[in-house]
């Protein structure tokens, strides 16, 4: 049903679509990033922390079916070239993964415990795309944010990818 290629593709486009939103991020003033404009998760910085914060947790479900370390807090990336450094860490390990796994990795049930130790089996493929649509979801907020403070992203259309 799915295969590495696609999804080679389609995160292709997703990092390339939150760099044009980090990108934007870095015109707007230190005190516009962490005004809560009662969007999303009210300011920039709280809506791209949400945004990473959840990339990295799906990540280690993903690869492991549990997390190795606690989740990022606000505190770890307090700044706009913080969330950078993050976000380039992770867009690697999710690029890397992608770049070794075969086509019945992304068919395989992966074993999900949660912080009460409760297991759901998901398909890998399904918690990837979740990780795509709630990206789209959130880049979107972040791009309105954006176009607020009078920094458009312009289009993010994945045919413009």
């Amino acid at each position: 049903m799915v295969s590495r290629q696609y999804f080679q593709s389609v995160f292709g486009y997703h990092f390339w679509a939150n760099s044009r939103i980090l990108n934007k991020a870095s015109l707007i003033q230190p005190e516009e990033f962490k005004e809560d404009l009662g969007v999303s998760h009210g300011s920039l910085h709280a809506t791209l922390f949400h945004m990473l914060r959840a990339e990295e947790i799906w990540y280690q479900l993903i690869e492991r079916g549990e997390l190795k370390s606690a989740p990022l807090v606000p505190a770890d990336v307090d700044s706009l070239t913080a969330i950078k450094a993050k976000w380039m860490e992770i867009e690697k390990k999710y690029l890397t993964f992608l770049d070794r796994a075969a086509d019945d990795d992304f068919e395989a049930t992966v074993q999900v415990k949660d912080q009460n130790d409760v297991v759901t089996p998901y398909q890998r493929w399904r918690m990837l795309q979740h990780v795509l649509y709630h990206g789209a979801q959130h880049r979107a907020e972040a791009a309105l944010i954006l176009t607020h403070l009078g920094h458009s992203t312009g289009d993010l259309d994945f045919i413009f990818y």
